[in-house]
């Protein structure tokens, strides 16, 4: 494996300055409290946004999509009544930083019966092992 502290050892280096996407398509919702579309990151990540988009319909869509990490809910959106192709985003502007392999991101679906299925897309920002965003 090459190295690369020579060549990308800097937080200015272009590659930490792009804005990358995850995709997730087809995974079931769970039952309800049970995260699902789950993310991790060998690499320090800065978790942007999270955009999901029903894929099949649910039997009862009335409840909230929350976004969590390391169980711990950060953010939430409530889904009044959804159909195929209802879109969401939920855009994350705090503890929103992965660390380690260890540190998982997901969504959970509560309030519904049948969670139907859902394709995820991540955006997230590599980050400088070292390093903590300015500005964000």
């Amino acid at each position: 494996m090459a190295n690369y502290q020579g060549e990308i050892g800097a937080y200015d280096h272009p590659y930490f300055q792009i804005l990358f996407e995850r995709f997730q398509n087809n995974l079931q919702g769970p039952v309800s409290a049970t995260d699902f579309a789950h993310f991790m990151s060998r690499n320090k990540v800065l978790l942007r946004a999270v955009h999901v988009w029903m894929r099949s319909a649910a039997s009862g869509t009335a409840g909230t999509l929350h976004f969590t990490r390391s169980a711990v809910t950060l953010a939430s959106k409530t889904v009044a009544s959804a159909s195929v192709g209802y879109y969401a985003c939920i855009t994350l502007t705090a503890d929103n930083t992965l660390h380690t392999i260890t540190e998982v991101a997901a969504l959970r679906m509560t309030g519904a019966a049948d969670k139907g299925k859902w394709d995820v897309l991540w955006e997230y920002q590599v980050l400088y092992p070292s390093a903590e965003l300015i500005g964000s």
